[in-house]
């Protein structure tokens, strides 16, 4: 009869496993450029071919994807869906194996913390990035956005917010948190009818008077 891991064993056991798999594609990082580099050349590719520019970051929205972007810094925004179709349709993406840095679509903020709020994994802001920079950027050394904003626990949006801004200024990333905190005000009256009907769980009058407050100010 074999012993069951008590379930801060089972945790350490996977961070372990999660830290490997993170160094391994860490390792991969000096063969491949920034992602932001290859979308750049994207950019300049669409803007010579006479695709017409939009807001103040430039972006252009991609022939055949309407609802994807890139700036001229070289960040593709959209929805999950819609980068990782559009991602798909370049052959850019594929599995995560060792020796492939394929380009994949990250969530600007977890499905865990989202969901609540009455999102689908699929309709969630999201940015495309290689692999390797997915987990040293978001998931790697230093402070992450897991220590401020823990698993298995509800927060309100505007924590979630300031969270991420605050953790995409540190790793050099401050457009990842403006194109966040653009998805939160396009979506604040679905946010608050969510609060409203009494969708997120703990909420009280004054959370909801807050978070009110904050997304008008958006």
């Amino acid at each position: 009869m074999t012993d069951k891991l008590l379930p801060s064993e089972k945790m350490h056991q996977k961070d372990s496993l999660d830290r490997a798999r993170i160094e391994a594609r860490i390792s991969q990082s000096e063969d491949y450029s920034e992602s932001r580099g290859v979308f750049k050349t994207w950019h300049a590719g669409l803007k010579e071919a006479g695709h017409q520019t939009h807001g103040r970051d430039g972006r252009i929205y991609f022939p055949g994807h309407p609802d994807v972007a890139v700036t001229r810094k070289g960040d593709v925004f959209g929805r999950y869906q819609d980068v990782r179709k559009m991602l798909d349709s370049t052959g850019a993406t594929g599995k995560r194996t060792p020796g492939f840095a394929g380009i994949e679509a990250h969530h600007l903020v977890e499905h865990r913390l989202l969901k609540y709020f009455g999102f689908t994994r699929e309709e969630g802001a999201s940015v495309a990035v290689y692999s390797h920079e997915h987990m040293e950027l978001v998931h790697g050394g230093g402070a992450t956005i897991e220590d401020s904003l823990s698993k298995g626990l509800v927060y309100d949006i505007d924590e979630i917010v300031e969270v991420h801004e605050q953790h995409y200024r540190q790793i050099g990333r401050p457009e990842w948190g403006v194109e966040l905190k653009s998805f939160v005000r396009e979506n604040s009256e679905r946010i608050l009818h969510t609060y409203e009907a009494g969708g997120v769980p703990g909420s009280t009058k004054a959370d909801y008077a807050r978070v009110k407050a904050f997304l008008e100010k958006l």
